[in-house]
């Protein structure tokens, strides 16, 4: 057995756990939006400090 066939058998014994998939799916969904408002702020050319300080944050 390879190396990448451990790791698919870990990863399918994984995600039929109960709640793998929904876990999985929020995970996915909020990475996908850290990389969108990252990409947003440097095309704004601003700095972290700068997007909070326009959101009212620290």
């Amino acid at each position: 057995m390879s190396e990448q066939e451990s790791w698919r058998e870990l990863r399918d014994r994984r995600m039929a756990e109960p709640g793998a998939a929904e876990a999985y799916e929020a995970t996915r969904i909020a990475y996908e939006l850290g990389k969108t408002v990252r990409a947003m702020r440097e095309g704004r050319g601003w700095s972290q400090n700068d997007l909070a300080g326009e959101a009212g944050m620290t």
